[in-house]
C-alpha cells in the first residue's frame, strides 16, 4: 500500500507541474476521494518549487479549522519548508506576525516574511482589518475545500481575490 500511495503522490505532483501558458495562470486542481493524498501531493509540489526552481515562498494554505493541524504535520513530514499556523485570537495572530513572520517586527511594508508556508483558516483570513495576510506577496495560494469559492459574492472568494498573489 505504501508504494501505491507514493505512486499516487508523485503522479499528482507531476500533474500539478504540467500546466503551461494560460492554463498555468489559473493554477491547478486536485480532486479525488478522501484519503488519496491530495495534501501530500500539494506539499510535495510546493517543496519541488522550492528545491527545483528556487521559489521558496511564501505560500499560503487556506483550509477549514479542523484540518489546520493536519496541514502543518504534512508540511513537516513531506518537505523541508518552514511552516506556521496563523489562527486564534487577534493577540495570538499578532504574536505570530511579530515573532514568526518578521522576528523583531516588520521594518518595511515591502519586507517579505521569513516563513515559507503559512497555514490559516477561512475565518482568520477575514478576521483583521487591515488583514496582515493581505500585506504579503504570496508566491502561491492553496485553497483546501475550494467549493467555498463557488459563489461569486462569497466572502471567502472576495478575501482570496483580495490577496496579493502570483498564483
Amino acid at each position: 500500500i505504501r508504494d501505491s500511495f507514493y505512486l499516487q503522490v508523485t503522479t499528482g505532483v507531476a500533474r500539478l507541474r504540467r500546466p503551461v501558458g494560460e492554463e498555468a495562470a489559473r493554477g491547478g486542481i486536485l480532486a479525488d476521494e478522501m484519503g488519496l493524498g491530495k495534501t501530500a501531493q500539494t506539499v510535495q509540489f510546493l517543496s519541488s518549487l522550492a528545491s527545483e526552481w528556487n521559489v521558496t515562498g511564501p505560500f499560503l494554505v487556506v483550509a477549514p479549522v479542523s484540518t489546520l493541524g493536519h496541514w502543518e504535520r504534512e508540511v513537516r513530514a513531506w518537505s523541508q519548508l518552514d511552516v506556521v499556523t496563523f489562527v486564534g485570537t487577534r493577540p495570538n495572530r499578532e504574536a505570530v506576525v511579530y515573532h514568526e513572520w518578521y522576528p523583531g517586527g516588520m521594518r518595511t511594508k515591502a519586507e517579505q516574511p521569513r516563513l515559507q508556508v503559512v497555514v490559516t483558516s477561512y475565518e482568520a483570513l477575514r478576521a483583521d482589518d487591515p488583514p496582515p495576510l493581505g500585506m504579503v506577496k504570496w508566491r502561491g495560494v492553496v485553497v483546501d475545500e475550494a467549493h467555498r469559492l463557488k459563489g461569486i459574492d462569497s466572502a471567502t472568494r472576495y478575501s482570496i481575490d483580495a490577496l496579493y498573489k502570483e498564483h
